[in-house]
């Protein structure tokens, strides 16, 4: 459903992206992680057509629905009126009002809908940009950080929302810096580190790989995986001793 194929990507003299080539295949929902900094929203930025790439090409297979990391939404409009125009664009003319009933309200929205986005938390605008995302029906997401300012009930809906549209065979490609979450969502996930893409498996072939890094440990997380490659020498230790801190009571 998404292919990146060799995708280099520069602003001036910074390579944000160096040569990443990922596949997306449909029932799958893959996750996108990596340090601040890495390329990862460049990478979705490319992907949903906000950016070209330099060099290499990138293939969507169908109609998708993107949250960028800067979300599209109209200030001085409402929701309500933010979510038709979204599928009037889209050129969806049924089905819309009912699927915007449907997740406005499974995330609590509706009593905001009709209220000027200007005056939306941070928390809302993100749930508002989902559900204008998903209101077309599409067969591919492209999500930057979705979770991000949302409260844990929107969170719960929102990953059972993209569990069900996986299951339906669609494709989500989702970063996320909260691994947990990524975790429940996803089944494949992708280390984007300085611009290349150091590390790609599914859920099994990462959780093997934990417990060799953990000595067996059943435990064996991403987040030991991840650390091995972004940042080895502070894999075995959670705190550094930093100076001053202490010192003074």
């Amino acid at each position: 459903m998404i292919e990146i194929r060799d995708v280099v990507k520069s602003y001036g003299s910074v390579q944000a992206l160096r040569g990443v080539s990922l596949t997306v295949p449909r029932g799958t929902a893959v996750g996108l992680v990596g340090p601040n900094g890495a390329g990862k929203s460049t990478l979705l930025r490319i992907v949903c057509g906000l950016a070209r790439p330099d060099q290499g090409n990138v293939r969507v297979d169908g109609s998708f629905g993107c949250v960028p990391e800067e979300l599209p939404l109209f200030e001085l409009l409402t929701g309500r009126e933010q979510l038709h125009w979204t599928a009037s664009i889209a050129g969806v003319s049924t089905g819309a009002g009912e699927r915007i009933d449907e997740m406005t309200a499974a995330l609590e929205l509706r009593d905001v809908l009709d209220r000027p986005i200007a005056s939306y938390s941070t928390g809302m605008r993100k749930k508002l940009a989902f559900v204008a995302a998903l209101v077309s029906d599409p067969r591919v997401l492209i999500l930057d950080e979705p979770f991000e300012g949302i409260d844990l009930l929107g969170i719960y809906t929102m990953k059972d929302i993209l569990a069900q549209y996986v299951a339906a065979g669609r494709a989500v490609l989702v970063s996320s810096h909260i691994l947990p979450l990524l975790e429940d969502v996803c089944s494949r996930f992708a280390l984007i580190h300085r611009g290349t893409l150091a590390l790609e498996g599914d859920r099994d072939e990462l959780a093997a790989r934990a417990r060799e890094l953990t000595r067996g440990d059943a435990r064996g997380d991403l987040e030991s995986v991840f650390l091995d490659v972004v940042a080895p020498d502070r894999r075995s230790r959670r705190f550094q001793t930093i100076a001053g801190i202490g010192e003074r009571v």
